[in-house]
């Protein structure tokens, strides 16, 4: 019986380096995931400041995936990465739900902190022995008092507690879904122009 031909020392260390710069970013990538998940960062800021006057519902977390994917692309081009990184995307939805929370958080302090010291001392007095409605001293506890308060959704209806919650996690879904349904948009026109000019 013939036996197959083993590889040499050289070649099997060739192998297993290549096999291991397989799973190595290139630059361009690494950075286009970095730079996506800052521009998600500002995206955050901006949306926790338009929302406080202008957020219409499904509209605009749908709308806010769409623009987090197309930041995502610009960042690819710029950066000269092969294809658009889906890790960066990932990074950059969960910083600009997450970000979006906590931009209101820091809004809503700051504002507190503003009015207890333009309050008149007896006000001041009402406001601190009610303290269910200040903002909450750590970002937990913001989310959870703003939960108990309720979310308005659309003129006086206002949803509390579990509901609140609810919505708030439908909203990441949705800009999720902007932000696939964008990339994927993107991704298919960028095959069709590929293909077209081969």
């Amino acid at each position: 019986m013939s036996r197959d031909a083993e590889p040499s020392p050289g070649e099997s260390s060739s192998a297993s380096a290549t096999a291991a710069a397989e799973h190595v970013w290139p630059v361009g990538t690494l950075l286009a995931v970095l730079l996506s998940c800052f521009a998600a960062i500002g995206l955050a800021w901006l949306a926790a400041a338009v929302q406080e006057s202008w957020a219409p519902l499904v509209v605009f977390p749908l709308g806010l995936g769409a623009v987090l994917a197309g930041a995502a692309e610009l960042m690819r081009r710029v950066c000269g990465a092969a294809r658009g990184p889906l890790w960066g995307l990932a990074a950059g939805w969960a910083l600009l739900v997450a970000g979006q929370h906590y931009g209101a958080y820091l809004r809503a302090t700051a504002d507190f902190e503003e009015w207890m010291q333009t309050a008149k001392p007896l006000a001041r007095a009402a406001l601190e022995a009610e303290q269910s409605l200040a903002p909450g001293k750590t970002f937990g506890e913001f989310l959870v008092r703003a939960a108990r308060r309720g979310r308005p959704l659309w003129g006086d209806v206002r949803v509390k507690d579990a509901w609140a919650w609810a919505s708030w996690a439908g909203d990441a879904v949705l800009v999720l879904t902007g932000a696939i349904g964008a990339t994927y948009l993107i991704r298919r026109q960028r095959d069709h122009r590929s293909a077209t000019t081969a």
